[in-house]
């Protein structure tokens, strides 16, 4: 009789190797922590990058404003 081995785990529960390894719920844990603390650097990054920009901007504007008066 043919069993099916994608059912079964490759290594006893009670293995001494399991030992060595996270529970499952870490499986999803640490993934969306890293994903949510990288979307927050990629984010912080960024709207620093944007508000540096339009203080240039404005820095520039007032020079020229400045400029012409």
């Amino acid at each position: 009789m043919l069993t099916c081995h994608s059912q079964q785990p490759f290594v006893d529960i009670d293995h001494p190797l399991q030992n060595l390894f996270l529970p499952r719920v870490w499986a999803i844990r640490i993934p969306v922590i890293l994903l949510l603390l990288g979307s927050a650097v990629v984010g912080s990054f960024v709207g620093m990058v944007m508000i540096r920009s339009n203080q240039k901007k404005a820095a520039k504007a007032k020079a020229a404003a400045k400029k012409k008066a």
